[in-house]
């Protein structure tokens, strides 16, 4: 492409739009059935479900014939047209999209995108495009040793997720620049010379760089923690070479984003996730130059997103005081947290489950745990160890590793009570993401010999956690999401560490390690959850799962999930649906990312939502 130009205000990316005609949009969907596209999608996605119930993950997610049905969709359909904007100069909204293997990341950004565009934005799609020696898609896993890495151009994934990114893009018709456009020799020198800086520093040093105020080494830190799969980093000279190229990669994102932000004058930069090396340094420097950010991740229920301004969506929850979820549920929304919850134990509404036949029985718990007549049972349910030092930061303990290990050396004497340590499944069941450090090998390499009172379920058991919680007396996490859950369920928890449903008065958050350890051996002392306590625990439940996660429509068949369904592209303006308005409305006006869709709502109610 051509040396990158400052648009007018008025000017149109990309090609003219030419909205189709009534008759066009009416047989979109009679087009699609009639190539045999929807059907050939349908057999693939079917076929790739299977596989994926082998490794545990949920039917649902799609494949590369999901872009080729939205390719067709608006081959027929046209353009996203563009509504009048009162006012005159239309917000510029850039995504900047560096994952191109990941389909729901391209769906959101495809069917956000096009909305805004409908709105009256003038949306540009910012994309890697192999240009640099580290990125955010690949980890260890994808390579023999770091050692091959070390020694690569580029990262392997590059060419596929490059192809995937184009598809993506391309099948919505929006315009795309590329971050190669606003390279130079002197960034390439500058960053070359900035990781040489660190050739012979420790770690510590390097995680602490900062790039004129930006803190490309947090960024760099986050990412390797993404990399290799682990929560801890040892002062290897590959880790530190390693950390150098994502250094160098990281000063190299810094300067073209800036270029870009000169260039393009965007408004708003959404990214999804925005902690890793592209998408955390492309949020920094639009935050150093006044830029508004947009952050959105995947939900857990099907087809939805969670979306915050500035920082990413649990810093948001975390610290928002203002938020409006301490309000009674009404007998329906109260009736589908129920059915949503009871779910979960399958993911029968979610994109993704670890147990798709989880063993349940309360015999089972039993036989599993060893828990003897007049025994106290506390659960502790762990975080997958490299997930949690991204997203929780540390309070009583420095990480997940030091809180297990410490836990269990304070218990092991104590009489009457049985802890049971369920360690996440997501570590070996989520294929492109295998924990390299698992939380079972941590605790038999401090405590080859666990005391009876001490039993460790490990990530490839099935029984349920729900199970496991619904039999415990009392619930022990670090941050994650199970403890919400639990404490729904009315179980009382202990959060050790700071998770997004942390500092609203709904677990048992010990200030100091000697309240947490009293808890801990004394779980006796610790009183059941009152109605009250347990009501104020499902309201929040209901606000993260119905009104944060916001559903996103789409073009697969309304019929079989029981989601908004997008048949033209009238179904893409505002007002026809909630989530898709809430969305949008934060994203150019930057009003708060909630929406309750009664559609949605009322589909789970009568058991449409598969």
């Amino acid at each position: 492409m051509g040396a990158p130009q400052v648009p007018s205000d008025d000017v149109q990316h990309g090609p003219t739009p030419k909205p189709a005609s009534t008759r066009a949009r009416q047989t979109v969907g009679r087009i699609l059935d009639a190539t045999g596209q929807r059907a050939r999608a349908r057999a693939a996605r079917t076929t790739f479900a299977r596989a994926l119930t082998t490794l545990g993950l949920k039917n649902g997610i799609s494949t590369g014939d999901y872009m080729e049905d939205w390719r067709r969709f608006m081959k027929v359909a046209g353009p996203p047209p563009v509504l009048g904007v009162p006012g005159g100069r239309r917000k510029r909204i850039a995504f900047v999209v560096p994952e191109g293997l990941y389909p729901p990341a391209k769906r959101g950004h495809g069917i956000m995108s096009a909305a805004l565009r409908v709105r009256g934005a003038d949306v540009m799609f910012v994309t890697c495009d192999r240009c640099l020696p580290a990125c955010e898609s690949t980890s260890v896993l994808d390579y023999g040793t770091p050692a091959e890495f070390l020694q690569s151009d580029r990262p392997k994934p590059c060419d596929e997720c490059y192809a995937g990114v184009e598809a993506a893009v391309d099948a919505f018709g929006l315009p795309r620049t590329q971050l190669s456009a606003y390279s130079s020799p002197d960034l390439r020198k500058e960053a070359e010379e900035t990781a040489e800086q660190f050739r012979d520093a420790p770690l510590t040093e390097l995680v602490g760089y900062l790039r004129d105020g930006l803190a490309l080494g947090q960024v760099v830190e986050t990412s390797l923690f993404r990399f290799f799969l682990v929560g801890t980093l040892p002062e290897t000279e590959d880790v530190r070479a390693t950390a150098r190229r994502y250094l160098r990669a990281s000063v190299e994102v810094a300067g073209m984003m800036e270029q870009f932000i000169d260039v393009w004058r965007p408004d708003v930069i959404v990214s999804q996730c925005g902690l890793y090396l592209i998408t955390g340094t492309s949020m920094a420097v639009a935050e150093s130059r006044g830029v508004d950010q947009v952050v959105w991740d995947v939900g857990y229920r099907r087809s939805s997103v969670l979306a915050s301004h500035k920082g990413g969506f649990v810093s948001e929850l975390r610290l928002d005081k203002d938020a409006t979820w301490d309000t009674p549920l009404d007998p329906e929304q109260s009736r589908a947290l129920s059915i949503y919850l009871d779910g979960r134990r399958r993911g029968a509404r979610d994109d993704a489950t670890y147990h798709p036949s989880p063993v349940e029985s309360r015999d089972a718990v039993l036989a599993a745990t060893g828990l003897q007549d007049g025994e106290r049972l506390v659960s502790v349910f762990t975080n997958v160890v490299w997930d949690a030092r991204v997203y929780a930061p540390d309070r009583l303990f420095r990480g997940p590793v030091e809180w297990m290990i410490e836990t269990i050396r304070h218990v092991l004497d104590t009489p009457g009570v049985r802890y049971v340590v369920r360690v996440h499944p997501a570590e070996v069941k989520l294929p492109k993401v295998i924990t390299q450090e698992r939380m079972d090998e941590h605790v038999r390499a401090i405590f080859p010999k666990l005391p009876d009172n001490v039993v460790i379920i490990s990530p490839e058991d099935h029984l349920s956690s729900y199970s496991l919680a619904a039999a415990s007396d009392l619930a022990v996490v670090y941050s994650t999401q199970m403890g919400l859950e639990t404490l729904a369920m009315g179980v009382p928890t202990v959060v050790a560490g700071d998770p997004f449903y942390s500092r609203k008065g709904l677990g048992i958050e010990p200030q100091d390690l000697s309240a947490y350890y009293q808890l801990l051996t004394h779980p006796t002392d610790i009183p059941p959850m009152t109605p009250d306590e347990v009501e104020l625990a499902r309201r929040y439940a209901y606000y993260y799962f119905f009104r944060r996660m916001i559903i996103l429509p789409d073009i697969i068949d309304a019929a079989r999930t029981g989601l908004p369904r997008i048949r033209d592209l009238r179904d893409l303006e505002p007002g026809r649906y909630t989530g898709l308005d809430a969305l949008c409305n934060g994203i150019m006006s930057g009003t708060p990312f909630e929406a309750e869709d009664p559609m949605v709502l009322e589909s789970i109610l009568d058991g449409k939502v598969s």
